[in-house]
């Protein structure tokens, strides 16, 4: 691959084949793929930081790493020579403080048998990459430009990484929201419902469902409106309320008893601009609380009957 020309082709596929995908492995897949073929390499892995720098704390807050193997071209790599040579130059873990020292050793290169290469390179800040040539080497010009390619297929696992760790959060989030029993409630301060959970069918007994309530004034739904002007009243003047007991009208016309733990959200220019909060039914507390104090009235009045002076 003497041509300088050539050599920038093969160098410029490469660089487009490189992170066109946000899923690890398929970026993987492809990327690795076209690099072992441009280069006419046999084999080629990929190791990340285990625990890595996207979901744990900065490198140099880490006691000790190790190098977890995520991809290889081909699958079944354990009969490759030269590639396992390459395995046996990198330590299974490392002090973090010792990593700089490792990675001033790369690129490192060597040789199984004759005609039998390996490569490990610098995957900065996530990890490292190996490659395995048999017959000649690489060139060491198209060596020592594999570097900003390196560093590209870096950057496009830290990106995978982080979708991945996006839509992980994503989940658990959504998760929560759709299976928490208590209603997370959002309003504009003039009452207009512009969130709720899926737990409203719940607290509802499926009598409405969110599609029913946004757009829709929460002052429908209070079985007396000066709840919310006290509510609001209490938030004008903390920035937040908690068990605050209000009552709602359910669609059969019952009541559902209710405590609001909610704060009142700023816009950007310190103007109120909505309320969140949760919704907790407290409706068989309030019966057991008012059965209690039925049944106690009924006691004090028998006592009070049993006292009384009896005329004949």
């Amino acid at each position: 691959m003497s041509n300088t020309i050539e050599q920038l082709q093969v160098l410029y596929e490469i660089a487009m084949s490189i992170g066109l995908s946000l899923d690890l492995r398929s970026m993987l897949k492809n990327s690795l793929a076209v690099l072992l073929k441009k280069l006419s390499c046999s084999a080629g892995g990929v190791l990340l930081f285990q625990p890595h720098p996207i979901s744990s704390p900065a490198l140099h807050d880490l006691q000790e790493i190790h190098f977890e193997e995520v991809f290889t071209i081909p699958r079944s790599i354990t009969h490759n020579k030269a590639y396992q040579a390459a395995i046996r130059h990198v330590p299974k873990t490392i002090p973090a403080d010792r990593l700089g020292v490792f990675f001033q050793q790369l690129p490192l290169s060597g040789q199984e048998d004759p005609g039998s290469f390996f490569y490990i390179l610098e995957l900065p800040d996530i990890g490292l990459l190996i490659l395995t040539k048999y017959g000649e080497g690489l060139d060491p010009i198209i060596l020592k430009s594999l570097k900003p390619l390196s560093n590209k297929l870096a950057s496009a696992c830290k990106a995978c990484l982080q979708n991945t760790a996006l839509r992980e959060s994503e989940e658990n989030y959504r998760s929560i929201f759709e299976n928490v029993q208590d209603v997370y409630l959002e309003t504009r301060i003039d009452g207009t419902i512009i969130e709720v959970s899926p737990s409203i069918e719940f607290i509802s007994k499926g009598q409405y469902k969110k599609a029913d309530l946004i757009g829709k004034s929460i002052y429908e739904f209070y079985t007396d409106i000066k709840d919310r002007g006290g509510l609001i009243e209490v938030m004008q003047k903390t920035g937040s309320v908690t068990d605050f007991e209000v009552s709602f009208k359910n669609r059969d016309a019952s009541i559902i008893f209710c405590s609001i733990s909610a704060k009142m959200l700023l816009n950007s220019e310190s103007q109120q601009e909505k309320i969140i909060g949760s919704i907790h039914d407290i409706t068989d507390r309030k019966q057991a609380e008012d059965a209690l104090r039925e049944s106690t009235d009924y006691l004090e009045n028998l006592l009070s009957f049993a006292n009384a002076p009896i005329m004949v």
